[in-house]
């Protein structure tokens, strides 16, 4: 709540700066703020030469920025003792930079050298927590929830109408990949990790495109994870695959990306999904 807001896409006399899109202005003539966008001023008759008319992070006790570089405290006036506003101090510093995930196909732009946060602190169980390389697993894994679904899905997965909307998990693809390997919708796959493989229908989809990266053509496949071994709709969980490494700030797991390998599967989809060193 304390970023960049729109006020700072115009001058301190309230006018767009040239060249750019107008997002929000002080409209003269009427008097008050306008825009496209609704302008982030606390009160929108007060004009840009006004303290509040120049806040660019209005929603700060100050209406500026904030370096959070220690603990820090504003004290609520009308609560004496009672703060109104308290900031931690990040585990990786003041300002965090942008590090590539641990299972990543390519490399961090900012710091070639440094793939990782260097704070970060993986793996937590070597034994169930190896990491893949790109030569093995080529694709970048992304996981999501979908509509009809919530969380590991143990409350709607036992709803039959909304089983019979989506009554399993599987794997969306680019058209790319799925010439590729030979596979169509509705046809089974096996993806693999470091860490376990599975095996779901395939969805084609157009919505995927293969990225570029850095001069590279990078693949992103898709599943959900809404499903585990319990339910009246029943099927082999996603977390499988995915990796245990956590953002040491916010303790957020990588499950938004991982690396696996894809190859269509000529038998049944199993019943569990088989998982290395252990069965699920």
């Amino acid at each position: 709540m304390r970023i960049l807001y729109n006020r700072a896409s115009c001058d301190r006399h309230g006018k767009p700066y040239p060249g750019s899109k107008a997002i929000v202005w002080w409209d003269e003539k009427a008097k008050r703020w306008a825009g496209y966008d609704v302008p982030d001023v606390p009160v929108l008759t007060d004009g840009p030469a006004t303290p509040n008319g120049q806040r660019a992070f209005h929603l700060g006790a100050e209406g500026v920025g904030r370096f959070f570089a220690a603990v820090y405290s504003d004290p609520d006036e009308k609560h004496p003792g009672y703060p109104r506003d308290v900031a931690y101090v990040p585990k990786d510093g003041p300002l965090p930079e942008m590090y590539e995930p641990v299972e990543s196909p390519v490399e961090n732009v900012l710091h070639p050298k440094v793939k990782h946060n260097p704070v970060l602190k993986y793996p937590r169980v070597k034994s169930y927590q190896p990491i893949g390389t790109v030569a093995e697993f080529p694709y970048v894994l992304m996981t999501s929830t979908v509509a009809e679904h919530w969380c590991g899905g143990s409350s709607t997965r036992n709803i039959p109408w909304l089983n019979a909307l989506v009554p399993e998990p599987m794997l969306e693809m680019p058209e790319s990949l799925a010439q590729e390997l030979a596979v169509k919708t509705g046809d089974l796959v096996r993806v693999s990790s470091a860490r376990g493989e599975l095996t779901v229908k395939a969805v084609v989809t157009r919505r995927m495109k293969t990225l570029q990266v850095d001069g590279r053509e990078i693949t992103v496949v898709w599943m959900p994870y809404n499903w585990g071994y319990r339910g009246l709709s029943t099927g082999p969980s996603v977390n499988h695959l995915t990796i245990d490494a956590v953002d040491p700030g916010a303790g957020t797991q990588e499950t938004k990306a991982c690396l696996v390998n894809v190859v269509k599967a000529h038998e049944p989809a199993p019943t569990a999904a088989r998982v290395k060193g252990r069965r699920s």
